[in-house]
């Protein structure tokens, strides 16, 4: 029995005979989606086929999951929509499933590629040692850390104001900008230093331009290079402090805070999943628990330099190169490196919170969407 589909021009929700309606992110995505697709009856491989791509165009990798499940559950899967469906479960770090949905597309390519993803990602021969035990080390000198560019300007100019605002106790602010874009209007309510970094251009990367996104990551990861302080709080440009914060909003009874979620444990359109494989690249095993779930993250200088001993040890290169070489298809990620090294490899210090606790008074905005009206309506009031 065929399935009928009914699919708006103009990329208003899209409605189905099974009772779901589904709100593409965009015109562009969902005719890139549709095709020039108009009303159609659909056979139900073809049904399932075109609900996948709408969800993982809209950035839902767990509904794509779902949608796959419930397809095989009927008996409806084409070999794209297992190719598909393979691809998805490497990119959720799911690499056993994915082997075995690529050997039912019955695709060498899929199958050779998620082979070289497991031989890379999970590098232990032997079973992950036990946490080192260690402390924090002094922790007297707190400072906030903004990596920017020209592309946050915009953005940027409402954190730095929340900063003058709301924050209190920190020992310095240290902004790294790239060469030529000059940050501000800065702060007066703590000392402030700005760095200019030339943005090494990535041949590997396409497009270039986002050359930059991959040398944030390691520019944060060093940090120690930019100043003196015993730890960094990391803030992105697209972030607004919305009420009083201070050092002890990431500390636990003096301890750094380490925040926690089970992977996949927020529903879509969160892509948390999807820096799995970061995680589990840093340690070499599969990894249970997500860290990126904070607008912010505290970086003690010692848990750092370990981190960046760690890097050379283990995985050849060091805390910067490791994004600048290329990640051939991996999502890496500064901060599931960070919370994956401090939680499973050596402590120094940290506690494990879990993400719904002691959440520091951050508000973030993404900056690959524009700001719209009622998102400058919220930053002025919580500027005012």
């Amino acid at each position: 029995m065929n399935c009928h589909v009914s699919v708006a021009a103009n990329g208003d929700p899209i409605e189905s005979t099974d009772g779901t309606t589904w709100k593409p992110v965009g015109l562009q995505r969902a005719s890139t989606a549709l095709g020039d697709l108009a009303d159609a009856d659909l056979s139900p491989a073809a049904y399932h086929e075109l609900r996948f791509a709408l969800e993982i165009l809209s950035r839902r990798f767990l509904s794509a999951r779902e949608v796959a499940e419930r397809a095989i559950a009927d008996g409806a899967v084409s070999p794209a929509l297992w190719g598909r469906h393979a691809a998805n479960e490497c990119k959720l770090g799911e690499v056993g499933t994915a082997l075995e949905a690529a050997r039912n597309a019955g695709d060498a390519a899929l199958i050779a590629e998620i082979e070289r993803v497991q031989r890379k990602v999970y590098w232990r021969t032997a079973s992950v040692p036990a946490r080192v035990e260690s402390d924090a080390g002094p922790l007297e000198r707190i400072g906030l850390f903004i990596k920017t560019f020209p592309g946050d300007a915009e953005q940027l100019a409402y954190l730095l104001r929340s900063i003058d605002k709301y924050c209190r106790g920190f020992s310095q602010l240290v902004i790294v900008s790239d060469e030529g874009f000059e940050p501000g209007p800065l702060p007066t309510s703590l000392p402030v230093s700005v760095a200019y970094e030339r943005v090494p251009q990535l041949e590997w990367c396409k497009p270039r331009r986002r050359s930059g996104y991959w040398f944030q990551q390691g520019v944060k990861l060093t940090w120690p290079r930019y100043c003196n302080c015993d730890a960094v709080i990391t803030l992105d440009s697209d972030v607004v402090v919305t009420g009083e914060m201070t050092p002890r909003s990431f500390l636990r009874d003096g301890a750094p805070m380490v925040p926690h979620r089970p992977w996949g444990a927020l529903k879509t359109p969160h892509p948390g999943p999807v820096w799995k494989l970061s995680a589990d690249y840093l340690l070499g095993a599969p990894t249970t628990r997500q860290h990126m779930v904070w607008p912010g993250a505290i970086l003690t200088r010692k848990a750092t330099t370990a981190l960046d001993d760690y890097i050379r040890a283990h995985l050849g290169t060091d805390a910067m190169d490791v994004f600048l070489r290329d990640p051939e298809g991996l999502r890496l990620s500064e901060f599931e490196f960070f919370g994956t090294f401090v939680t499973h490899v050596e402590s120094h210090g940290y506690v494990g919170v879990p993400f719904h606790e002691n959440r520091p008074p951050i508000r973030k905005f993404q900056s690959t969407e524009p700001l719209t009206e009622a998102h400058l309506a919220e930053i002025a009031a919580i500027l005012a």
